[in-house]
Protein backbone atom coordinates (compact mmCIF):
# COMPACT_ATOMS: atom_id res chain seq x y z
CA UNK A 1 0.00 0.00 0.00
CA UNK A 2 1.24 3.23 -0.79
CA UNK A 3 -0.27 6.49 0.77
CA UNK A 4 0.06 9.45 -1.39
CA UNK A 5 -1.36 12.27 0.18
CA UNK A 6 -4.36 14.43 -1.18
CA UNK A 7 -4.64 15.68 -4.77
CA UNK A 8 -3.19 14.91 -8.23
CA UNK A 9 0.11 16.35 -7.99
CA UNK A 10 1.14 14.74 -4.11
CA UNK A 11 -0.74 11.42 -5.72
CA UNK A 12 1.43 10.99 -9.20
CA UNK A 13 4.33 12.10 -7.43
CA UNK A 14 4.26 9.41 -5.06
CA UNK A 15 3.55 6.93 -7.35
CA UNK A 16 6.56 7.67 -10.02
CA UNK A 17 9.03 8.06 -7.32
CA UNK A 18 7.28 4.66 -5.69
CA UNK A 19 7.58 2.99 -9.27
CA UNK A 20 10.90 4.49 -10.01
CA UNK A 21 13.18 2.74 -7.19
CA UNK A 22 10.70 -0.57 -6.37
CA UNK A 23 9.83 -3.35 -7.73
CA UNK A 24 7.29 -3.04 -10.72
CA UNK A 25 3.26 -4.08 -10.32
CA UNK A 26 1.19 -5.95 -11.77
CA UNK A 27 -2.11 -3.14 -10.66
CA UNK A 28 -2.30 0.19 -9.72
CA UNK A 29 -5.56 0.60 -8.09
CA UNK A 30 -6.59 3.98 -6.75
CA UNK A 31 -8.33 3.54 -3.35
CA UNK A 32 -9.82 5.80 -1.07
CA UNK A 33 -13.34 8.15 -1.01
CA UNK A 34 -15.35 9.77 -3.97
CA UNK A 35 -17.78 12.45 -3.62
CA UNK A 36 -21.00 11.22 -5.80
CA UNK A 37 -22.77 13.07 -8.12
CA UNK A 38 -25.77 10.66 -9.24
CA UNK A 39 -28.34 10.34 -6.51
CA UNK A 40 -28.55 6.43 -6.76
CA UNK A 41 -25.57 6.27 -5.31
CA UNK A 42 -25.33 5.47 -1.33
CA UNK A 43 -23.20 6.77 0.96
CA UNK A 44 -20.85 4.52 2.42
CA UNK A 45 -21.08 2.23 -0.98
CA UNK A 46 -18.07 0.91 -2.64
CA UNK A 47 -17.74 2.04 -6.69
CA UNK A 48 -15.43 0.79 -9.32
CA UNK A 49 -14.09 3.17 -12.69
CA UNK A 50 -15.77 2.60 -16.15
CA UNK A 51 -13.78 5.47 -17.31
CA UNK A 52 -11.53 8.04 -15.92
CA UNK A 53 -11.45 11.61 -16.88
CA UNK A 54 -10.54 14.76 -15.51
CA UNK A 55 -12.43 17.86 -14.98
CA UNK A 56 -11.53 20.73 -17.10
CA UNK A 57 -13.92 23.29 -15.83
CA UNK A 58 -16.41 22.31 -18.16
CA UNK A 59 -16.38 18.65 -18.75
CA UNK A 60 -14.42 15.46 -18.34
CA UNK A 61 -11.57 14.87 -20.44
CA UNK A 62 -11.09 11.01 -20.66
CA UNK A 63 -7.53 9.53 -19.71
CA UNK A 64 -6.06 8.16 -22.73
CA UNK A 65 -4.84 4.68 -22.87
CA UNK A 66 -5.75 3.69 -19.76
CA UNK A 67 -5.48 -0.36 -19.16
CA UNK A 68 -8.58 -0.10 -16.74
CA UNK A 69 -9.74 -3.20 -14.90
CA UNK A 70 -13.15 -4.02 -13.62
CA UNK A 71 -12.94 -3.89 -9.88
CA UNK A 72 -14.22 -6.83 -7.27
CA UNK A 73 -17.35 -8.75 -8.06
CA UNK A 74 -20.54 -6.52 -6.36
CA UNK A 75 -19.39 -2.82 -6.47
CA UNK A 76 -21.19 -0.20 -8.95
CA UNK A 77 -19.11 0.67 -12.04
CA UNK A 78 -19.02 4.29 -12.15
CA UNK A 79 -17.47 6.89 -14.30
CA UNK A 80 -14.91 8.74 -12.34
CA UNK A 81 -14.11 12.40 -12.91
CA UNK A 82 -10.92 13.85 -10.90
CA UNK A 83 -10.87 17.26 -9.83
CA UNK A 84 -7.91 19.64 -8.78
CA UNK A 85 -10.48 20.75 -5.87
CA UNK A 86 -12.74 19.03 -3.67
CA UNK A 87 -16.41 19.20 -5.44
CA UNK A 88 -19.36 20.87 -2.99
CA UNK A 89 -21.93 22.59 -3.89
CA UNK A 90 -22.92 20.90 -6.97
CA UNK A 91 -20.45 22.77 -9.62
CA UNK A 92 -20.08 19.49 -11.46
CA UNK A 93 -22.33 17.34 -13.32
CA UNK A 94 -22.09 14.97 -16.23
CA UNK A 95 -25.43 14.69 -17.98
CA UNK A 96 -24.49 12.39 -20.56
CA UNK A 97 -22.76 9.69 -18.36
CA UNK A 98 -23.27 6.32 -19.36
CA UNK A 99 -23.09 5.36 -15.92
CA UNK A 100 -23.25 6.43 -12.49
CA UNK A 101 -20.58 9.66 -11.89
CA UNK A 102 -18.07 9.97 -9.30
CA UNK A 103 -15.62 12.58 -8.71
CA UNK A 104 -12.45 12.42 -6.56
CA UNK A 105 -8.89 14.25 -6.96
CA UNK A 106 -6.15 11.45 -7.84
CA UNK A 107 -7.47 9.14 -10.12
CA UNK A 108 -7.00 10.72 -12.95
CA UNK A 109 -3.43 11.73 -12.14
CA UNK A 110 -2.65 7.78 -11.10
CA UNK A 111 -4.03 6.77 -14.35
CA UNK A 112 -1.72 8.33 -16.41
CA UNK A 113 1.39 7.76 -14.21
CA UNK A 114 0.36 3.84 -14.64
CA UNK A 115 -0.34 4.24 -18.16
CA UNK A 116 3.02 5.75 -18.65
CA UNK A 117 4.43 2.87 -17.07
CA UNK A 118 2.25 0.29 -19.28
CA UNK A 119 0.75 -0.45 -15.80
CA UNK A 120 -3.00 -1.92 -15.74
CA UNK A 121 -5.37 0.73 -13.76
CA UNK A 122 -8.25 0.29 -11.10
CA UNK A 123 -10.36 2.66 -9.37
CA UNK A 124 -11.90 0.96 -6.33
CA UNK A 125 -13.61 3.82 -3.80
CA UNK A 126 -16.01 4.09 -1.02
CA UNK A 127 -18.54 6.72 -1.37
CA UNK A 128 -18.05 9.77 1.58
CA UNK A 129 -20.86 12.07 0.24
CA UNK A 130 -23.71 11.88 -2.02
CA UNK A 131 -26.23 14.58 -3.00
CA UNK A 132 -28.72 13.82 0.07
CA UNK A 133 -25.56 13.56 2.67
CA UNK A 134 -23.25 16.56 0.82
CA UNK A 135 -20.26 17.38 2.59
CA UNK A 136 -20.15 20.97 3.90
CA UNK A 137 -18.74 24.05 2.45
CA UNK A 138 -16.10 24.53 4.50
CA UNK A 139 -14.53 21.37 3.76
CA UNK A 140 -13.52 22.51 0.15
CA UNK A 141 -10.58 24.59 1.53
CA UNK A 142 -9.34 22.45 4.03
CA UNK A 143 -9.46 19.79 1.19
CA UNK A 144 -7.08 22.14 -0.95
CA UNK A 145 -5.11 22.58 2.21
CA UNK A 146 -4.21 19.28 2.30
CA UNK A 147 -3.56 19.22 -1.45
CA UNK A 148 -1.23 22.40 -1.40
CA UNK A 149 2.61 22.29 -2.01
CA UNK A 150 3.71 25.36 -0.64
CA UNK A 151 3.57 25.89 3.16
CA UNK A 152 2.11 29.37 2.77
CA UNK A 153 -1.07 28.73 1.00
CA UNK A 154 -1.20 25.23 3.10
CA UNK A 155 -1.61 27.71 6.10
CA UNK A 156 -4.11 30.18 4.25
CA UNK A 157 -6.79 27.52 3.00
CA UNK A 158 -6.85 25.85 6.51
CA UNK A 159 -7.56 29.24 7.85
CA UNK A 160 -10.33 29.96 5.77
CA UNK A 161 -12.17 26.83 6.07
CA UNK A 162 -11.74 27.10 10.18
CA UNK A 163 -13.42 30.30 9.70
CA UNK A 164 -16.29 28.08 7.92
CA UNK A 165 -15.82 25.72 10.16
CA UNK A 166 -16.66 27.92 12.93
CA UNK A 167 -20.16 29.43 11.67
CA UNK A 168 -21.05 26.20 10.69
CA UNK A 169 -21.21 23.78 14.28
CA UNK A 170 -23.64 21.66 12.96
CA UNK A 171 -21.76 21.05 9.78
CA UNK A 172 -18.89 20.07 11.66
CA UNK A 173 -20.46 17.68 13.86
CA UNK A 174 -22.21 16.17 10.39
CA UNK A 175 -18.67 15.70 9.03
CA UNK A 176 -17.19 14.32 12.48
CA UNK A 177 -19.87 11.12 12.13
CA UNK A 178 -20.06 11.09 8.69
CA UNK A 179 -16.08 10.64 8.42
CA UNK A 180 -15.67 8.18 11.00
CA UNK A 181 -18.42 5.70 9.81
CA UNK A 182 -16.57 5.81 6.33
CA UNK A 183 -13.09 5.49 7.68
CA UNK A 184 -14.72 2.13 9.05
CA UNK A 185 -16.03 1.18 5.93
CA UNK A 186 -12.97 2.42 4.19
CA UNK A 187 -10.78 -0.22 6.53
CA UNK A 188 -13.34 -3.65 6.60
CA UNK A 189 -13.52 -2.97 2.66
CA UNK A 190 -9.60 -3.15 1.90
CA UNK A 191 -9.88 -6.33 3.86
CA UNK A 192 -12.81 -7.74 1.95
CA UNK A 193 -11.24 -6.63 -1.70
CA UNK A 194 -7.35 -8.20 -0.83
CA UNK A 195 -7.92 -11.15 -1.85
CA UNK A 196 -9.56 -9.98 -5.26
CA UNK A 197 -6.71 -7.48 -5.71
CA UNK A 198 -3.83 -9.97 -5.05
CA UNK A 199 -5.62 -12.27 -8.08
Amino acid sequence: MLLTGVGPHRAAHSLEMRLARGERPDLVISSGFAGALSPTLALSSWVSGARVGEWNGARAVPVDGVALVKGPPGVVRCEVCSSSELAVGGAMTLADAAHPVVVDMESAALARVATRWEIAFAVVRLISDTPAHPLPAFSAPFASALAAMAAGERLSLAGRGLVGAMVDPRGVVRLVRQSLACLRELEAGWQRHAEWSSA
